[in-house]
This record gives C-alpha cells, sequence and structure tokens, in this order.
C-alpha cells in the first residue's frame, strides 16, 4: 500500500467521521431544543436533606445491589458534602481531620487535607483531576464515604436513612472486621 493511499483514505474516513459527528450533535441538539419547548411543567418541592437522603440511599442500593462503587461514592459524597455543610465543625470531614493530621503531619495544610480527604469522590467527579488513573481500594472509599454521610445525616437531625439498617446489615455479613457492636443501636434506631 502507498503511503500517499493510506493518508487520502485516513483523510476521507476523518471527513466521514466529522461529517457524521456533526449529523449526530444536530440530532441531538434539535431534539434536546423539542424536548424541553415540549414538556410540562413538573412543580415539585424538595428540601435538600431530602436530595441528600435519596443520595445516601441510592449510594446503599449501588454499592448493595450491583457493586457500582464509583456511582455510588459520587452520591455518598454528595450527600455527605450537603449534609456538612450544615454541620460546621461537626461533619464527618471536620472529625477525620485531627486524625489525618496524626497519622501524616501536624502542620498539614487545609486544603491538602481536604484534597485527601476528597481526591476518590473529586477524580470520579471532576475532569480536569490531573491523574489519568487511580489506584484505590474502592470498597473500603465507597464504604468511607457512606459512612461519612451516615454519620452527616445523623448529626443534622438524628435520623438514619430508610437504607441505612440494610447496609449495616450487609457490613456485618461481608465486612465483619469492620463491625463495631455500637452499630447494633444504630439497626435498632428505626
Amino acid at each position: 500500500m502507498c503511503p500517499v493511499q493510506n493518508v487520502t483514505y485516513v483523510s476521507e474516513r476523518s471527513n466521514h467521521l466529522a461529517t457524521t459527528h456533526q449529523k449526530v450533535g444536530q440530532f441531538l441538539a434539535g431534539w434536546l431544543g423539542n424536548l424541553l419547548s415540549n414538556l410540562p411543567i413538573m412543580q415539585w418541592t424538595i428540601t435538600k436533606t431530602d436530595v441528600a437522603l435519596d443520595q445516601l440511599d441510592w449510594s446503599i442500593r449501588l454499592l448493595i445491589d450491583y457493586k457500582s462503587y464509583p456511582s455510588s461514592i459520587t452520591l455518598a459524597g454528595a450527600a455527605e458534602e450537603v449534609l456538612g455543610k450544615n454541620l460546621s465543625e461537626e461533619s464527618a470531614i471536620d472529625i477525620l481531620k485531627p486524625h489525618i493530621d496524626v497519622v501524616f503531619d501536624p502542620l498539614f495544610e487545609k486544603e491538602d487535607r481536604d484534597k485527601l480527604l476528597n481526591k476518590t469522590k473529586n477524580a470520579f467527579k471532576h475532569w480536569s483531576f490531573t491523574e489519568d488513573a487511580l489506584e484505590i481500594d474502592i470498597e473500603s472509599e465507597t464504604l468511607q464515604y457512606i459512612f461519612r454521610a451516615m454519620y452527616n445525616l445523623f448529626v443534622y437531625n438524628h435520623s438514619i436513612s430508610s437504607e441505612t439498617p440494610r447496609f449495616l446489615k450487609w457490613l456485618k455479613t461481608n465486612r465483619p472486621e469492620l463491625w463495631r457492636d455500637d452499630f447494633d443501636k444504630m439497626l435498632a434506631f428505626k
């Protein structure tokens, strides 16, 4: 095969792909515009706490029922963050900060500490995250974010989500090394 023919083929294929992408883009833009202009108005009032509760419950379902760790992390992380904003110094992340200082360095900068505690969640949420891939214990990371959201919910309004008892039962069976006897109180709470 002559290199010139190959360049021509690549060029034709690139032009075809560009045209195809343009047509698909136009179709999707037209479809989306039509959808938005024809949608019935659906008024819905929901509190941030209710959103966080829903996110936490779905995070637990995604972990237990589907082992969808990245989605579970992003939902639990969002719930933890929303609930934590109302708690100031009592949030799960603020409770963890002194432990990070002990493990690492007491002079650890606040931004570095926050980045470490939220690294996985932020990597999954933001395209701008600098690393192309993460090497993590995905199940432990997922559990950490779920626990942080559960903690913030309990501190915020002294409640547990509807999926919390199922999560704790799953934890006792699947990760017994993480089980603590005081979790039994949470199981009896609701």
